[in-house]
């Protein structure tokens, strides 16, 4: 086309040339038209390129809009129920638009690889994926009121104690062991699906559909995520779900309940308790014996109480005496299953000697160890007697002498196993339950009981400690709150009487207002023993104190000679062990001598009282230091003693004068518990510390600063101890009785 312009331009250019002067003007008028025409057929590419454009985007403004989804999962046509697929071929994803689920396409640039469930996804007007988004976050939240099998599955009730084997629920065939394979065996655990064979052999785990009750809903069965799958999800839990598309894509905090998850058991030991005694057997005979000898408790047709309840006033141990139950009945545990192998081990020993022969001796030591025996040698016990013994205390816990090499083998797994034997402690204290909309404190209490039961087992036992019974659980009717009790105590009534079915969970109760409590709880049945734990006597307080000022603190030494005789009380032997510890230049053998060397309830300062025999085959260095550690035994003692005798003496008192001008005596030993005498030691402990940063001499804890401790507590202390006194002695308020005007502490010092 351009050469064509050029020969016009040439034709005109030649007429110019050779015409008249007349035409050649004319002529001339046509250079710039052809030059214009020449420009403007070279910007038509650009023009049709400009209008297509144009064209395009008005199509576009025309056409239908993309669609927004959510991606659920790959298709899976022709996969099993409950298998992960691969990529297809032509991979194909289903997806949920509106409400409503599609299987579709997905486009070859739409970065397959960034799919995940829950994810927003693109769609285009033909339904075909061309885009991936960030996870859709948003939905309902459901709590899982129960798992549902798929035809065919089984579902797992507990781990066997036999290898290789789980327990099954079949359901319409009821519980049963199958065996399963031990790849499989590591990733199950309780309350998972699994498919089976032909031959009753757990095959794999499979996904199981969710029933799922939401605000606004009766309740709904959905779907779940490869994500909430692999993760586990239980009775109790909080899902995301979408009940349009009846989906359910992963876990939840949970709420409400989040802090009353269950704890492994506290560090605190019936050691650790002072003056608790006849309270701590009371709670070792109702709880650990009817716990751990189970089989001899029905053989007498005796039952486990179902709860177990501990009153009186605060602060006086009763929440630390039920962790220790918690810490002790995991150690009785243990050491139960240690006197188990035992006795297997030596029973499988004895069998291959002959019936009427004694024991051999190099069997001695442990058929000692495993009866209890004091006997150097066998004394003449024939290896049938002791067969025969072994058998009968074999089975009363429960073991059968067929089966005794598999029971041999579950004792030695579960002891090496770190967390073999544990317990769990779940401390709900009553205010942390109550909430204000209808029917979720119930639910709180039965989560409680619905994590219990799946976590216990004999080998972890679960113990509930409801703190402060009278916040929640207060008598019906009394028209002292809302009347929520009226279905707050139905329900722990119901969870309790589902409690003797399953006999791992130990159920405490503690208050110190036990008269606020519904009767229908404390009547027997519900809460069997009743432990009251009182205020410390003189001697109780003596063993708290003791407790928490102990020989090896700093003491401020007087250089006096040990006295022969001191005060009747004897320090732990934890305590004596600590002592001990602090000993230098001694060995381990000379520790461990002295201790056997010392009475049971006995103190270092009892191996002075004693012959000279105990000690002369000690160490010139050792002997130098059990005087000065029996030294600091009796001067810790005095400290404690003169404390003791200004609390406990009958003239001092705390005296409170109310606004109306009436005057209230008490005696000041009404006031002391635990805590408190805990609160007194610490202040005389902080008292010579900080007399140490000041640099002041001599060091160490002296009994002035006990003095002194005993003073600022009860100075502190004495308006709120005084109103908390006059409601419990008059069962009123102190504000009822007038504003108290003035308060008096006095010591007799």
């Amino acid at each position: 086309m351009t050469e064509q312009f050029e020969i016009l331009e040439h034709v005109v250019k030649t007429a110019v040339q050779q015409s008249s002067p007349e035409k050649r003007a004319e002529l001339m008028e046509l250079l710039p038209f052809l030059s214009s025409l020449k420009r403007s057929r070279e910007s038509l590419p650009a023009l049709k390129e400009t209008i297509e454009n144009l064209k395009k985007q008005t199509d576009a403004l025309g056409a239908p809009p993309l669609q927004q989804g959510i991606f659920i999962r790959f298709s899976r046509t022709g996969q099993e129920e409950g298998q992960f697929s691969e990529f297809d071929a032509e991979p194909r994803a289903v997806v949920g638009v509106d409400g409503r689920r599609y299987e579709v396409r997905i486009a070859d640039g739409a970065h397959r690889e960034r799919l995940r469930e829950g994810c927003e996804v693109v769609l285009n007007n033909h339904m075909v994926i061309v885009g991936v988004r960030d996870a859709f976050l948003q939905g309902g939240a459901a709590e899982v009121i129960d798992i549902l099998s798929p035809v065919g599955a089984a579902r797992i009730d507990r781990i066997s104690e036999n290898k290789d084997m789980v327990v099954i629920d079949r359901y319409e065939e009821g519980v049963c062991e199958a065996p399963c394979d031990p790849e499989l065996l590591k990733v199950l655990r309780r309350g998972d699906i699994v498919k089976l064979d032909d031959r009753g052999n757990c095959i794999s785990r499979v996904k199981p559909r969710l029933h799922i009750l939401m605000e606004g809903a009766e309740g709904a069965i959905v779907e779940i995520s490869d994500r909430l799958f692999l993760e586990g999800v239980e009775i109790g839990d909080m899902v995301r779900v979408d009940l349009r598309l009846l989906f359910a894509f992963d876990k939840l905090p949970a709420y409400g309940a989040g802090q009353l998850t269950l704890e492994t058991i506290p560090d605190v030991e019936y050691k650790d308790i002072g003056g608790l005694d006849r309270a701590i057997e009371k709670l070792r005979d109702a709880v650990e014996l009817p716990y751990i000898h189970r089989n001899l408790f029905k053989s007498y047709k005796l039952s486990r109480p179902r709860g177990v309840f501990l009153f009186g006033p605060p602060g006086c141990g009763k929440t630390m005496i039920a962790k220790a139950l918690a810490n002790s009945i995991a150690a009785r545990i243990r050491n139960h299953l240690s006197l188990l192998e035992r006795r297997l081990r030596l029973y499988f020993k004895l069998r291959n000697c002959r019936p009427q022969e004694n024991v051999p001796e190099e069997y001695v030591d442990l058929m000692n160890r495993t009866f209890r025996m004091k006997a150097e040698s066998n004394g003449g016990f024939l290896v049938n007697d002791v067969m025969e013994r072994l058998g009968q205390s074999l089975l009363e816990y429960g073991v059968d002498i067929g089966s005794a090499e598999t029971a041999y083998e579950r004792i030695i797994s579960t002891l090496r196993r770190e967390d073999g034997v544990r317990g769990f402690f779940v401390n709900v204290k009553g205010p942390e339950l109550l909430n204000k909309y209808v029917g979720e404190t119930e639910r709180r209490i039965r989560k409680i009981f619905e994590n219990a039961k799946r976590k216990a087992s004999f080998h972890t036992p679960v113990i509930v400690f409801f703190d402060e019974m009278e916040a929640l659980f207060r008598s019906r009717g009394s028209g002292r709150s809302s009347d929520v009790e009226t279905t707050i105590v139905p329900q722990l009534l119901s969870d309790m009487d589902g409690v003797e079915t399953f006999e791992n969970i130990i159920v405490i109760g503690a208050s110190n207002r036990p008269d606020m409590i519904d009767p229908a709880i404390m009547r027997p049945g519900r809460f069997d023993v009743k432990i009251r734990i009182d205020r410390p006597n003189r001697k109780m307080a003596q063993n708290i104190m003791a407790l928490h000022l102990t020989p090896d603190l700093p003491l401020l030494m007087k250089k006096t000679d040990i006295p022969e005789t001191g005060s009747d009380f004897h320090f732990k032997r934890h305590v004596v062990e600590t002592t001990l510890a602090g000993a230098g230049g001694v060995t381990d053998e000379e520790r461990a001598a002295v201790l056997n060397a010392l009475p049971r309830d006995g103190d270092l300062r009892s191996l002075f009282q004693m012959e000279q025999s105990s000690i002369e085959s000690f160490s010139e260095t050792m002997v130098q230091f059990l005087r000065d550690a029996a030294q600091k035994e009796q001067i810790v003692d005095e400290m404690i003693l003169r404390a003791l005798d200004i609390i406990y003496h009958p003239d001092s008192h705390l005296a409170a004068v109310t606004a109306e001008g009436r005057r209230l005596i008490f005696s000041l030993d009404e006031f002391i518990s635990g805590a408190a005498l805990f609160q007194i030691a610490e202040r005389a402990k902080k008292r010579a510390v900080k007399r140490r940063i000041a640099g002041d001499v001599p060091p160490g804890v002296h009994s002035e600063d006990l003095v002194d401790a005993v003073r600022s507590e009860f100075e502190e202390n004495a308006e709120q101890l005084a109103m908390a006194r006059i409601e419990e002695e008059y069962g009123v308020s102190a504000s009822s009785m007038g504003k108290i005007r003035m308060v008096e502490i006095h010591l007799e010092i």
